[in-house]
């Protein structure tokens, strides 16, 4: 009966037990490159962490307030291969529209893909 008990206890608590896959392989800060509609080159910073993080793309537009602004983030999904976000603009200013970026690693420092319809390159820092 106690070893009974003592194999119900180790199950239960490796059932619990946090596991390494579950780990987001891209926390840190990274600088975002992208070109704008009328092709300039403009750069920004993103942070991830484990669920969360921030988007700043330190852009100007006297005529939307939603552009030049940093954001809250939220972690979709983080596997080895792929990365996506939801960037929460309502969050910090209502009536902004939140956006989905989703990338693909292309090296250990590198990831691209696209936000908004707009090709975008993440870069470790």
């Amino acid at each position: 009966m106690n070893v009974r008990w003592l194999v119900l206890c180790v199950l239960a608590a490796s059932a619990t037990a946090p596991r390494a896959q579950d780990t987001n392989p891209y926390v840190g800060t990274w600088r975002a490159e992208f070109k704008t509609s009328a092709g300039a080159m403009r750069e920004g910073k993103v942070v991830i962490s484990e669920k969360s993080g921030s988007w700043d793309m330190a852009l100007q537009n006297r005529g939307n307030p939603c552009v030049g602004r940093a954001y809250p983030i939220s972690i979709i999904s983080a596997t080895a291969d792929e990365l996506s976000f939801s960037i929460d603009r309502a969050k910090t200013l209502a009536g902004c529209p939140d956006g989905l970026a989703k990338l693909k690693k292309v090296d250990d420092k590198t990831l691209e893909g696209e936000f908004d319809q707009t090709r975008f390159k993440l870069v470790r820092q």
